[in-house]
């Protein structure tokens, strides 16, 4: 015998060993037919894998992107999810499972497994952090397209807790329970910031601002004068504990921090101007019209200045030096109608009827058709009465608007007051020509042809009138 009985045993046991080792697993048999584009063959070899192999997760892997590349896309979301209920946490087939349902427009389901996969990596002796952080971010972006306040606010919530120094969470968080009123929840989120960053200023005047909008104005204070401390030259706490004690009012402290911020910021001509308003309100009118004036002088061509010095003294009831103010304001501006209509309302509340007329009359000799000025003078010289005055204004306003018919019936009275009939009759003529029903007219007319005399005429308009009264 040429080989012994040991050789040949060897020999067929090497040959079985590389049968084992190059003949491919029925897995591997499975992966190259889905490579080769056999579709259908893959999906049923790992369907039937899959039932002599429950739960292997290459398998089912497989299967999944079997289904995907036949077209079949909702059906391999089965097994990946059974595979999933089956092995609670798995990182990799969650991430497919959740892509899966995305791309197969199962938005709702999608939503519902995110949170479900969150949850038990959560519950993970190790959990995966990072994982985490990107699942609730999406989950949080998720929820702010379709508008869901409450998981939106869930999935902060679990990020706020998670990313621990990450601070972006937290104020997104913080803006979002402030944007749905939820203010008491944010206080906590803020006051919890504060305690560890008691110099984040930024935060601390949020914690004000909440404060001032609950309406507990000393208690925005308090959280301020605690930042102040820290800083006392912070100009952004003191700015706002300034605009507090204004509302309070606390008058005098007002004023003392708006000095501090004239101090530190000397070219900023807000603070000069708040201050003057505070010395106003305070009473101290001498020095708070000085501040004022130096304010103005910075800019003197600058309408807004004027105006909020005018406005300052008009809210301290310093009429007569806002009269005085407007004056110089319209020297400047001589073109500005608000600035006439100002200087008369001064002066009207002044008291001082003769210079409100003058006011008027310049504007109007400045802007001839100044119809609301022009009217607002002729009722001044009416309630004057200064009748002469008023017809060449009701002249112009005729003019302006032929077809407003209570102008010539005001101008028809006037003639009347100042006892020139025949010059009413005309009017009131030309009156009746025009609005041919105007039975105010005709009435007028009548009178004033009876005061001169000419009654035949007076008959006349009634016979024609009554004649018209019939037809209709």
């Amino acid at each position: 015998m040429i080989f012994t009985r040991l050789e040949v045993l060897l020999y067929l046991l090497g040959m079985i060993v590389g049968a084992w080792v190059l003949y491919p697993s029925e897995y591997t048999r499975g992966l190259m037919l889905r490579k080769q584009g056999d579709r259908s063959e893959s999906i049923a070899f790992f369907g039937d894998y899959l039932r002599r192999n429950p739960h292997h997760k290459g398998a089912t892997l497989a299967l999944a992107e079997a289904f995907e590349d036949a077209g079949r896309p909702e059906e391999a979301v089965l097994p990946l999810e059974s595979f999933y209920m089956h092995r609670r946490g798995d990182l990799e087939t969650g991430r497919e499972l959740l892509a899966l349902m995305k791309r197969t427009g199962l938005q709702a389901r999608a939503a519902q497994f995110r949170w479900r996969l969150s949850h038990d990596l959560e519950q993970k002796p190790l959990r995966p952090t990072r994982a985490l952080i990107t699942l609730y971010t999406d989950a949080y972006q998720d929820a702010t397209s379709r508008q869901d306040y409450e998981s939106a606010k869930r999935a902060l919530l679990r990020l706020a807790e998670i990313s621990g120094e990450n601070e972006a969470h937290r104020e997104n968080l913080v803006r979002l329970l402030l944007a749905r009123g939820e203010l008491k929840v944010a206080l906590k989120f803020l006051n919890e910031k504060l305690s560890e960053a008691p110099r984040d200023f930024d935060s601390r005047r949020l914690v004000a601002r909440i404060h001032r909008y609950q309406g507990n104005r000393l208690k925005a204070v308090s959280v301020l004068e605690a930042g102040i401390q820290l800083d006392p030259r912070s100009v952004a706490l003191l700015s706002d504990r300034a605009t507090l004690y204004s509302e309070i009012p606390n008058w005098e402290r007002a004023v003392a921090d708006f000095r501090t911020l004239s101090k530190l910021q000397p070219r900023r001509d807000s603070w000069l101007q708040e201050l003057g308003l505070a010395l106003l309100k305070l009473g101290q009118f001498k020095e708070g019209i000085e501040v004022l004036n130096s304010y103005l002088a910075r800019a003197p061509n600058v309408k807004k200045r004027w105006w909020n010095v005018i406005y300052a003294l008009d809210d301290a009831k310093r009429r007569d030096r806002a009269a005085a103010k407007l004056e110089g304001y319209i020297r400047n501006f001589p073109d500005d109608r608000e600035g006439y209509e100002m200087l008369a309302f001064e002066y009207h509340e002044l008291a001082r009827t003769d210079a409100e007329i003058k006011t008027l009359q310049k504007r109007v000799r400045r802007a001839p058709r100044d119809f609301k000025n022009r009217k607002g003078l002729v009722e001044l010289l009416m309630q004057e009465e200064r009748y002469d005055e008023c017809v060449s204004h009701y002249n112009v306003l005729i003019a302006q608007r032929p077809n407003d018919p209570k102008l010539r019936m005001s101008l028809g009275y006037l003639h009347g007051l100042r006892g020139d009939r025949e010059a009413a009759v005309v009017v009131f003529e030309d009156q009746v020509k025009r609005f041919p029903n105007d039975k105010r007219a005709i009435d007028k007319l009548v009178w004033a042809l009876n005061k001169i005399g000419r009654r035949d005429k007076a008959i006349q308009v009634l016979s024609k009138h009554l004649g018209r009264k019939q037809k209709t």
